[in-house]
């Protein structure tokens, strides 16, 4: 009884000899992988030229667009062969002329009238969210810059105040 306790504690790893905090391996996502193979360099928001935006070559910006992804361009293409095969089986249907333009002419009215009112909800969920983001940057920012003034009057070290500053 007292060797197959012996056993059981030798096959566990001893966890006092073991890091506190683990070294993470270098993992590519397939976002990073398929940048790499497409020959995308690492791209932020902070890297724009402001006077490509304010002149005509803005419609040609494809890199970091909606339409650069091809899962766009397939989910586009199934949603046009959805149409198109609704659109022929309503053609084709047998009761294709009992359908009245003026019942269709109703349900296209309600449904841009409901299509705008959910828009209006989407639009204002949006603006709210977007003024958190930015009133909560606004107080890290000066959060950051409180700090700063606290250390240099604390006297801290220049090189430690930067870091700190740096870090946030």
């Amino acid at each position: 009884m007292a060797a197959s306790n012996f056993k059981a504690c030798e096959a566990q790893p001893d966890l006092e000899k073991q890091p506190v905090f683990y070294q993470r391996k270098e993992q590519t996502t397939l976002v990073q992988k398929a940048l790499d193979s497409q020959g995308h360099d690492e791209w932020d928001s902070t890297q724009y030229d402001i006077s490509k935006i304010t002149s005509w070559e803005a419609f040609l910006m494809t890199k970091g667009a909606a339409f650069d992804n091809p899962g766009t361009w397939k989910c586009m293409a199934y949603a046009t062969l959805l149409s198109l095969c609704v659109a022929a089986c309503t053609h084709f249907s047998i009761y294709a002329l009992t359908i009245t333009p003026a019942n269709v002419q109703k349900l296209g009215t309600f449904l841009t009238v409901f299509v705008g009112f959910l828009l209006g909800f989407f639009l204002s969920s949006s603006t709210t969210r977007w003024f958190g983001c930015t009133n909560a940057f606004l107080q890290l920012l000066d959060a950051v810059r409180s700090m700063q003034m606290q250390m240099i009057a604390l006297g801290v070290d220049h090189e430690r105040c930067e870091m700190l500053t740096r870090y946030g």
